[in-house]
């Protein structure tokens, strides 16, 4: 459950802070107050999609804190999935920030995490239920998802989707093995080509780094043999004139002052090593001289077979030897492939009718399971319809066979007549936008609650409707916030009423800016806010008295 909601710097709100309870609570104020920021900072926290369009002006960041309480298992256990530590209580802290540049910054218990782990987490705490809900009742394609949920059919769906994604999988390795003889022949010509070409180069692993080493060498040759024979040079000399013999004499020297100056015997060590080093490093010299081999035949060499190795890259959009041995590897097993295609395609046509019998069964399973549902399903909406003030409302699923999809091999589509003795239509022929309302919340109820979350929130569940409909309304949000925590943004004093508690929404200007507050009304001040709602700012005593009536 949302304990708190922390809001700083989203548009019009430089800070504010929600603290809905149990129940229902039900936010209202003036249109354009923010009622909808708020919404839409929720969903923020929860990870959606926003940007830096959202900071309010003038602000560097913007940043949205939801503390949750009593979190569920499902949260517990997806927390210890990702290795984030629990909070007290079984408390939940997330935050999210975003900066003018629009990057954001997600957190879960202080923890640093993706968006993506932010809008799974969110799925398990939250369900916003908004006008773009009402909107997919009018495509029927969504309609199969709501009739599944009624059926529970979530783990049959799961094996025939995965079922399904195979036989296409099959069936696209078919279409593949069964391509025209003439294509067959032109393939394994130009396969036939790119392996001889490639094995022909005799490509080994790690040499374009070595010839380019090599070829280095080869091309300074003369510099580094005229380098190595002055080092010899300076080494050995002309009789005393060498480093080694100086370098003798100096420790003649050094060891005569040891005698009297002990304080030196580690410089001395240090020379007496020299001494005994750099007649093996002028031997080194002597024989790496002796060993050099520069032959220009071998720098053309060289050269010719970087330039072909390197033109293959180019031809084979490959970066390194490892790559080209790739596509010969590919190359190889396509040839074999195709080769052995009348061997493959016999084994693969077989796998495709397995699959195919596999999707079958799964489907029927799942027609089966939807039709029986439906009937049920259509009952339970008609007797949420009649509550929410429309009683000749009749209800049905209508079936449509389809040929194998991501969802079975039928189309569901809901069926309406709002009133009695019409012949039910499509929803998107018919349905109202208050109609549309009820019919949502009518789903929403008459679906098992299987989801476990236990905070809902309804932006707007009011539109288009009024009088005694709202009232039916508010009723059933009232009932089904009992267990729960339900937000419902509403302009509806009837809803309004039905609230376990009222928060109003309000709009300010002081000095040249706006600014958004969020305050808790009690008793007192609901009347007057509810007698504001049925009759704008001029309150009488009758419309005072009328507002007292509509809390529960």
């Amino acid at each position: 459950m949302l304990q708190s909601l922390y809001i700083e710097n989203i548009a019009v709100i430089e800070k504010a802070e929600l603290r809905p309870g149990a129940g229902l609570s039900c936010l209202t104020g003036e249109t354009g107050a923010g009622k909808s920021i708020v919404i839409d900072a929720i969903r923020a926290v929860l990870g959606e999609r926003t940007g830096r369009e959202i900071i309010r002006t003038g602000a560097r960041s913007a940043m949205v804190t939801a503390l949750f309480g009593g979190i569920s298992t499902a949260v517990q256990e997806k927390l210890a999935q990702l290795g984030i530590a629990g909070g007290d209580d079984d408390e939940l802290l997330l935050r999210r920030s975003v900066n003018v540049e629009g990057k954001s910054d997600f957190r879960v218990n202080g923890a640093p995490v993706t968006a993506t782990i932010l809008r799974e987490l969110g799925a398990l705490l939250v369900n916003i239920h908004g006008q773009h809900d009402n909107h997919a009742l009018l495509n029927h394609e969504k309609h199969i998802t709501f009739l599944d949920a009624a059926a529970g059919t979530g783990a049959l769906l799961a094996d025939y989707r995965a079922a399904y994604k195979e036989y296409k999988r099959l069936l696209r390795e078919q279409e593949t093995l069964q391509m025209d003889e003439r294509e067959k022949t032109r393939r394994l010509e130009l396969l036939d080509f790119e392996i001889h070409e490639l094995e022909s180069a005799d490509i080994r692993p790690g040499e374009l780094e070595e010839m380019d080493a090599r070829l280095t060498l080869l091309r300074n040759s003369e510099k580094v043999a005229d380098d190595l024979r002055l080092a010899r040079q300076l080494l050995v000399g002309d009789g005393d004139e060498g480093l080694t013999s100086q370098l003798s004499a100096t420790l003649r020297a050094l060891e005569s002052a040891e005698e009297f100056l002990p304080d030196i015997a580690q410089t001395v060590q240090t020379v007496r090593d020299a001494v005994y080093t750099l007649p093996d490093a002028a031997s080194e010299l002597r024989y790496t001289l002796e060993g050099l081999d520069f032959d220009p035949r071998e720098l053309e060499e060289l050269a010719g077979r970087l330039d072909m190795l390197r033109r293959l890259e180019r031809k084979y959009g490959a970066d390194g030897e490892e790559a080209l041995l790739e596509i010969l590897a590919r190359s190889i097993t396509e040839r074999a492939n195709i080769t052995h295609a009348e061997e493959r395609l016999a084994q693969i046509t077989a796998e495709v009718a397995r699959a195919q019998t596999v999707v079958d069964q799964l489907a029927a399973q799942l027609r089966h399971a939807r039709e029986a549902a439906a009937e049920g399903f259509a009952q339970s909406v008609l007797d949420e319809l009649s509550f929410l003030d429309m009683p000749g409302a009749v209800f049905s699923v209508q079936f449509t066979p389809t040929s194998p999809g991501e969802n079975g091999t039928e189309k569901a589509e809901f069926l309406l007549s709002a009133n009695a003795g019409e012949t039910p239509k499509p929803l998107v022929k018919i349905a109202s936008g208050g109609e549309l309302s009820r019919i949502m919340l009518a789903l929403k109820n008459a679906l098992p609650d299987t989801d476990g979350v236990d905070t809902l929130i309804f932006d707007e569940v009011d539109a288009g409707i009024g009088g005694r409909a709202a009232q039916k309304v508010g009723a059933k949000l009232r009932s089904v916030a009992r267990g729960r925590q339900v937000l419902c943004v509403t302009h509806l004093a009837q809803i309004a009423g039905q609230g376990a508690q009222q928060l109003n929404i309000a709009k300010e200007t002081r000095e040249g800016k706006t600014y958004t507050r969020i305050t808790p009304l009690d008793r007192a001040a609901r009347i007057g806010e509810l007698a504001r709602m049925l009759g704008g700012d001029a309150l009488s005593p009758v419309q005072r008295a009328a507002a007292e009536e509509l809390l529960i």
